[in-house]
């Protein structure tokens, strides 16, 4: 089974932005994951691309937990590491 990896693109100045101590959050099904805040966050867009709504679900809520399995299951080894430095 061939797994569809989701990234943000990461222009030459967020390169170095991270080399100097920011991190590039992953993307999970258009979520963006927060392992540190423990939530997975999005920005839904109206039709004319303004947006529209800032969307939060923390690692907590049922919605939260859901997502939250499916990622574990779908993390790189080194992504599950970082995972658990920060979800007891």
């Amino acid at each position: 089974m061939t797994r569809r990896v989701e990234r943000q693109a990461v222009g030459r100045d967020a390169h170095m932005l991270v080399g100097q101590g920011f991190r590039v959050l992953p993307v999970f099904r258009g979520w963006t994951v927060d392992v540190r805040l423990r939530e997975f966050r999005r920005v839904r867009f109206a039709r004319d691309g303004a947006p529209l709504a800032f969307v939060v679900v923390s690692f907590a809520s049922p919605e939260g937990d859901a997502l939250l399995v499916a990622y574990v299951a779908w993390c790189s080894p080194e992504e599950l590491d970082d995972l658990c430095r920060y979800v007891p």
